[in-house]
């Protein structure tokens, strides 16, 4: 049960880190928000998102077996401001091109607005959602996948920045 855990919280990990990535960045002459923010996640319960007021996120991981739900470990994108914790995993870039394996990822960064970011998905015949199939049907986002086998070659072709897996 721990291997699996363990292997889930990197999965979740991996894959908020590429979705936040994607939208953390601000530009220099950019206004910074004033106020630390929660955002509501509507797919997930084993982590929490906070805005912060240099335009970057917080992301704790939680451990949904405890009671009061501890944190397993936390992760900023952008700016690092005045952090208390030394076991903080910090990103401060953004990344702006992905490609996933599972079209539930999708939703996921539409969710953030971030679907612009996407590149290539695998089993594209498949996606539901109407934003990631206006930008298949103009060519944005390409398939890695023709049938049940994903094309690696078109990946390492792409390039992408972050690749999610299931």
């Amino acid at each position: 049960l721990n291997s699996f855990l363990c292997r889930m919280k990197q999965f979740v990990s991996i894959f908020l880190l590429t979705v936040l990535l994607c939208g953390c960045g601000v530009p220099e002459n950019a206004e910074k928000p004033k106020e630390i923010k929660a955002i509501e996640n509507d797919y997930a319960k084993g982590f929490r998102i906070q805005e912060l007021e240099s335009g970057g996120f917080e992301i704790e991981f939680l451990n949904l077996e405890s009671e009061n739900l501890d944190v397993l470990s936390t992760v900023v994108i952008g700016e690092l401001v005045d952090s208390k914790q030394s076991d903080i995993t910090h990103f401060p870039k953004p990344v702006n091109e992905i490609a996933c394996l599972s079209t539930t990822h999708i939703a996921m960064l539409d969710q953030i607005g971030a679907i612009g970011t996407l590149k290539a998905t695998a089993f594209a015949e498949y996606v539901r959602n109407t934003h990631a199939v206006e930008l298949i049907e103009a060519g944005k986002i390409v398939s890695l996948s023709g049938s049940e086998e994903i094309e690696f070659e078109l990946l390492l072709d792409l390039k992408p920045q972050l690749f999610l897996v299931y």
